[in-house]
């Protein structure tokens, strides 16, 4: 272990050429060094001060600092993606957090007091199997706890109701302004309760890209 001159940067593993492999920065500050003949290519810094990686994607004359991919524990502003799977039964149940609940079934748990979480983008990918489901509703995201709409609706009959598999892409509203609320989930949520027939066995999956956002 030692440190690179002129820098706060601490060397904890290095190649035959004494060029930094992987190491530590108290605080990425104004950037990372560059300096040529001292790092890897594909060499790892971890900012001290955050939690987020970088790594050399250039070469050991040129170094290029590159932010990796991180959790949503060292960097809640990153986008995310959520997925639940839904079985046959999971979807006519009406109990709290659940689909045909009139609240929705929670996609994106409740960020935490002091955050918000904001919508990207969101896919429902439904497969059809034996035969179709009867009831639901117009289905949107929402805000969770029966919070107002993020997305345009999708009508049950090409969704829920649908005789075959098919895959829809909800779109965030377009509008001048729109209120969100802080410390709430994004639920899905049809008007009404979905219903089987008796032999429907379909299931979904359902796809929710955000960021969690201090405010």
């Amino acid at each position: 272990m030692r440190s690179i001159s002129g820098t706060t940067i601490v060397s904890v593993l290095e190649d035959q050429q004494n060029l930094l492999v992987d190491g530590f920065i108290d605080n990425i500050g104004a950037g990372i060094p560059t300096t040529a003949s001292t790092f890897a290519i594909g060499a790892t810094l971890t900012d001290k001060s955050t939690g987020i990686c970088y790594t050399n994607s250039g070469t050991v004359a040129v170094p290029v600092w590159t932010r990796l991919a991180t959790s949503n524990n060292t960097d809640p502003q990153v986008v995310q993606l959520a997925v639940v799977t839904q079985t046959a039964a999971q979807m006519i149940l009406t109990t709290a957090g659940t689909l045909s609940h009139a609240q929705g079934l929670i996609v994106v748990p409740a960020a935490p007091t002091g955050f918000v979480n904001i919508l990207h983008r969101a896919i429902v990918s439904y497969t059809f199997a034996t035969a179709a489901f009867t009831g639901g509703g117009n289905t949107t995201f929402n805000i969770g706890g029966g919070g107002a709409a993020l997305t345009g609706l999708i009508a049950t009959t090409t969704l829920w109701q649908n005789a075959s598999s098919i895959i829809q892409e909800f779109v965030p509203l377009s509008t001048v302004a729109f209120p969100i609320t802080t410390a709430t989930s994004i639920n899905l949520v049809t008007a009404s309760a979905i219903t089987n027939p008796g032999t429907a066995a379909g299931s979904c999956k359902v796809y929710v890209w955000y960021s969690q956002v201090a405010i």
